[in-house]
């Protein structure tokens, strides 16, 4: 992490650290892979916009977590059993360039996902 005066500014997250949960090897010549956030202070509102589906990123999150060699479900979430049945539910009535983004992202691990959906 980044602190500047007390203030988070940057988070990162050495993928390197978890190559040996898993059942594969880092490709070779991989010597560095991390996810990195940048964290800049925000004064302005945000407002859903008309027909907006709240969806609850943490619960998710958690769940494809929860699904990782090496991890378990944080103490008092709740993971959902099936994942993908969770996630149809939360991006039914999204917009199609919502659902366009995520499809790719989950493919592997919901192949049916688009089926569900009506695509």
């Amino acid at each position: 992490v980044w602190i500047d005066g007390g203030n988070l500014t940057q988070a990162e997250l050495d993928l390197t650290q978890m190559a040996d949960l898993g059942d594969s090897e880092l490709p070779e010549g991989v010597d560095q892979l991390a996810f990195r956030i940048g964290i800049e202070e925000f004064t302005g509102g945000v407002e859903a916009p008309d027909g907006a589906t709240e969806v609850d990123l943490m619960q998710i999150f958690s769940g494809l977590m929860g699904g990782l060699p090496g991890t378990e479900g944080g103490e008092g979430v709740e993971v959902p059993t099936d994942i993908c049945a969770q996630l149809a539910a939360q991006l039914e009535g999204q917009p199609q360039e919502v659902i366009d983004q995520v499809l790719p992202q989950f493919e592997a691990e919901c192949p049916d996902l688009a089926e569900q959906l009506g695509q």
